[in-house]
């Protein structure tokens, strides 16, 4: 989880969302806020009340690993998902397939850099669950062909 809340801060997320998307999450999230402002118009928060069911339903997500993350690499942003078994992956591909011409690449993962994956037609990485204490890490990696 907090390796979740460390990738919003350090790529700026709040900043790309439209000023719609911020207006839905202030209202979705914050029952109520105090503010003031000074003759400059700077603005500072005096005291805000969160929407307790709201928060707690999210943090449950968080700590359940319901949500996937985007790695943003080469300028492209790559869904990574979390732990996958890997019956649940080929039934997640074979779904895909009905509407894309998907390519599926299983790789160990300690040979495996992001930082060195042609990210032009990545869409997706997947962790696999091991079947075994003795299984090595595999990534399921998925491209769109064209």
């Amino acid at each position: 989880m907090k390796q979740k809340a460390d990738y919003v801060k350090s790529n700026n997320l709040w900043k790309k969302l439209t000023k719609e998307q911020k207006q839905y999450l202030i209202n979705k999230y914050i029952d109520e806020i105090e503010i003031d402002y000074d003759k400059n118009y700077n603005v500072s928060i005096r005291n805000i009340l969160f929407n307790k069911n709201e928060i707690e339903n999210i943090a449950y997500m968080f700590r359940s690993d319901c949500f996937d993350m985007i790695v943003n690499t080469h300028e492209r942003d790559i869904i990574l998902s979390n732990y996958t078994k890997e019956k649940d992956i080929n039934r997640y591909v074979d779904t895909l397939r009905n509407f894309y011409n998907i390519k599926e690449t299983i790789i160990q993962a300690d040979s495996f850099d992001i930082t060195e994956l042609n990210t032009d037609d990545v869409i997706q990485i997947i962790p696999q669950e091991k079947s075994s204490k003795f299984e090595k890490n595999k990534f399921t990696i998925l491209q769109i062909e064209v």
